[in-house]
């Protein structure tokens, strides 16, 4: 198949999504397996904020670009039923391990925010339907901003994440996935060289320069408020947090190619499973095993990140598809009985 041809013959679907989407859901995993290393480990450390910068605001933003005005009340139901469940699974998981876990009700620091987040913003895509939304995006960048320098203001609702990333699933919605698809294949020839040359920048600087950039850390997760150390320019870190994401994210989107990759590009459809599975098998493993005590030396190190990799493909199978399926099946009939 030619590299160019990135539509199908059937559905018209877009490869290259799906593409992206599966790069990714991997980043997402190594992400979680590489946070429970950072403690011991550099390379962990400037692997953890490279991806961080980019890997959640390209997610939302793609969600945002394929946002529809249809079905919102079973959606925003679907992803807030999946984020408790979530919660539940995850509880369980760590209770089995041996662990003595918190379950908070309307607070959450862990992986099901997602979910939350996403009910939250399709029901603010729905408000905003008939409205433009680009001073809202903003507006909501300049909230976000001042809204770390408010302590109250975190992981309660997922207040603080979702203002720091909604912009990215706005910027989505006004963002037509046909045009930017076919920007990017008549301008391959430059657009690939000038994404991993900011990638690649990006890298050095998170690798090369750790020690001044990885203050940066804790505002790419978005749920934590300005610190001592970066109180008094806070509205200008999170502003320049903003315009890293949207370099190294478009950088990223731009070097992945467009054609249908085999396994890739199915896997790609099914990142919600990965999403949901992987937190709880992270947080249940990790506690009985303790990672950062298992993986002392850089080749364990180098496998455990390996199998982050084959734990994505292996929870993008058919198998995996439980319990997200059959959720979003009986939220559909019961929307439209």
């Amino acid at each position: 198949m030619a590299a160019d041809r990135i539509l199908t013959d059937d559905t018209k679907r877009i490869y290259w999504w799906d593409n992206i989407k599966f790069v990714m859901i991997v980043l997402v995993v190594a992400g979680h397996f590489a946070d429970t290393l950072v403690a011991h480990s550099g390379v962990m450390k400037s692997f953890y904020l490279f991806i961080y910068a980019f890997h959640m605001p390209v997610f939302l933003f793609i969600s945002g670009m394929f946002y529809k005005p249809e079905r919102v009340g079973g959606k925003m139901a679907f992803y807030i039923t999946s984020g408790f469940l979530l919660k539940i699974v995850t509880y369980i998981a760590q209770y089995a391990a041996g662990g003595k876990p918190e379950f908070t009700l309307l607070s959450e620091m862990g992986a099901p925010w997602f979910m939350f987040c996403m009910a939250f913003y399709i029901g603010i895509a729905y408000i905003l339907r008939n409205s433009d939304k680009r001073p809202v995006i903003v507006i909501t960048m300049v909230l976000a901003a001042f809204a770390g320098y408010d302590k109250n203001i975190g992981d309660f609702l997922c207040i603080s994440r979702t203002l720091v990333f909604l912009p990215f699933f706005l910027l989505g919605t006004v963002s037509n996935p046909d045009k930017i698809a076919g920007f990017r294949r008549r301008n391959a020839g430059w657009l690939i060289p000038l994404g991993i040359i900011i990638l690649a920048a990006w890298g050095y600087l998170c690798f090369g320069q750790r020690e001044h950039f990885y203050i940066l850390r804790h505002l790419f997760t978005g749920r934590n408020a300005f610190y001592k150390d970066i109180y008094d320019y806070g509205f200008a870190a999170r502003m320049a947090c903003y315009v890293i994401s949207i370099c190294t994210g478009a950088a990223a989107v731009m070097i992945i190619p467009m054609g249908k990759i085999s396994g890739v590009s199915y896997m790609g459809r099914n990142t919600i499973n990965v999403y949901f599975w992987h937190w709880p098998l992270i947080m249940g493993t990790d506690t009985l095993l303790r990672f950062g005590n298992l993986c002392n030396t850089d080749i364990r190190k180098l496998v455990f990140m390996a199998i982050s990799v084959m734990l994505t493909v292996v929870l993008s199978t058919k198998i995996f598809g439980f319990p997200m399926k059959q959720l979003r099946e009986a939220i559909d009939r019961k929307s439209t009985a």
